[in-house]
């Protein structure tokens, strides 16, 4: 309670007079009693006042009833505020995909060295490496002949064969500055995501070129067996399968074939080696007889093959 003179200054005593609270400063003795400035100039206050706290007029009911509704109502705004804005905040998060990092731990610092001991050298934590997913790939020509190669990447390479998806493949690799010389047969492994090699065969040789010049033939053999004689005519009647051996009828236009001519390949042209006349005993137009030179099995393949000039 404060002083009834001095606003803020709490009472210490009640005047004996009047019963107002005064404060230290103010508290006057008289006699035995004390009393407060007011009563000590000699204006009196009843004897009857009892000393105590004045009551405090209390709050009309009109008064307190419009404050308590506006609060009710602040609060109302505030928690639909609230409850908005946590609603918006977390429409954002999900839609931005925001991702919150946790703060990093505080890195440990080492002790300082004790006087006299080596400092320990500090230890510096390497990050883990990031493991990468391996790429899913696809059957593809560039792949394959990635794979044929192997170790040879300098090599040249060529796709001879392959399945419409690419899951079979055969490649052609070898030198850049020669042919072809390895064969790489390739079949694609799903599971392991790459071709793997089925079989490894080297490229057969091509056979050699022919050598240049004559070879023997129907014309060669009809020209050998004319013997240059541009007045006569021939007609192959039988020969050899590669034309090395040859029996020819050659005549006049104007008659019959008059002579049977057998002629041999020597490697650089045709030589004649048998001439008998047609008419002679043993000979027939169907079916020439064998000369002495030839072999039974020769005779007998040479005749199967018989030809016409």
């Amino acid at each position: 309670m404060d002083c009834a003179y001095h606003a803020g200054v709490p009472a210490t005593a009640y005047c004996s007079a009047c019963g107002r609270a005064v404060c230290q400063s103010c508290l006057v003795a008289r006699g035995d009693r004390s009393v407060c400035p007011v009563c000590a100039a000699g204006v009196t206050q009843p004897q009857s006042a009892q000393p105590g706290p004045q009551p405090q007029p209390a709050p009309t009911k009109s008064s307190s009833a419009p404050t308590t509704a506006c609060l009710a109502i602040g609060c109302v705004v505030l928690l639909v505020v609230l409850v908005l804005a946590a609603a918006i905040g977390g429409y954002v998060y999900f839609r931005q995909g925001v991702v919150v990092r946790a703060t990093p731990a505080p890195v440990a610092q080492p002790a300082p060295p004790v006087k006299g001991e080596a400092p320990v050298p500090e230890q510096k934590t390497e990050p883990a490496p990031e493991t990468k997913a391996a790429p899913v790939r696809q059957p593809s020509e560039t792949l394959a002949k990635q794979t044929a190669l192997g170790q040879k990447p300098s090599w040249k390479a060529k796709v001879v064969f392959h399945t419409p998806d690419w899951q079979r493949v055969k490649v052609y690799i070898g030198p850049a500055n020669s042919a072809y010389t390895t064969s790489v047969v390739l079949q694609w492994d799903g599971a392991a995501n790459a071709y793997r090699v089925e079989r490894t065969e080297a490229i057969p040789k091509p056979p050699p070129p022919r050598p240049a010049g004559p070879r023997p033939s129907r014309a060669g053999a009809s020209a050998a067996a004319k013997g240059g004689d541009g007045s006569m005519v021939a007609k192959v009647v039988s020969h050899t399968a590669d034309w090395t051996r040859a029996t020819v009828y050659i005549g006049p236009p104007a008659s019959e074939f008059i002579y049977a001519v057998t002629v041999q390949w020597t490697g650089r042209g045709y030589q004649v080696i048998a001439r008998d006349s047609i008419d002679q005993p043993g000979w027939s137009d169907e079916e020439p007889a064998p000369p002495d030179d030839y072999t039974k099995t020769d005779y007998d393949w040479e005749i199967s093959r018989k030809g016409e000039g």
